[in-house]
């Protein structure tokens, strides 16, 4: 199901389409995405495959616009005051500052190619 308007839903009415950025891994029910507008390099966001209205009930009986989880990399040059909570000012950066969309899609390549290498990586 999707809704009108909502920036995850109309991603996934083109997800045959989708750049790799768009759609790192997926199943039936979820797709890991590179977030937009962010500074942050491998910063992936966890989207439902339907519009979702409240993460704990995971229908849309809540009202929330599409409800999706943030993955932050915690990279060993991250300044203190970007993490935790902080880490989301780095979605505010100038444009020129942002991960561009071709470097996100390297990232994303990398990946899917070698998921299991990435996430046990320290």
């Amino acid at each position: 199901m999707t809704t009108p308007g909502c920036y995850a839903c109309g991603k996934e009415a083109e997800f045959d389409d989708l750049p790799p950025r768009e759609c790192v891994v997926h199943d039936q029910h979820w797709r890991v995405a590179h977030a937009v507008d962010t500074a942050v390099p491998g910063r992936l966001v966890l989207l439902p495959r339907r519009h979702v209205a409240a993460v704990h009930t995971l229908t849309d009986a809540e009202g929330f616009a599409h409800a999706h989880f943030h993955v932050v990399p915690r990279m060993a040059d991250l300044p203190p005051e970007h993490r935790g909570p902080g880490i989301f000012e780095l979605l505010r950066r100038p444009a020129r500052e942002r991960v561009k969309a071709d470097q996100a899609d390297r990232t994303a390549r990398s990946l899917r190619a070698r998921p299991h290498e990435h996430l046990n990586a320290r």
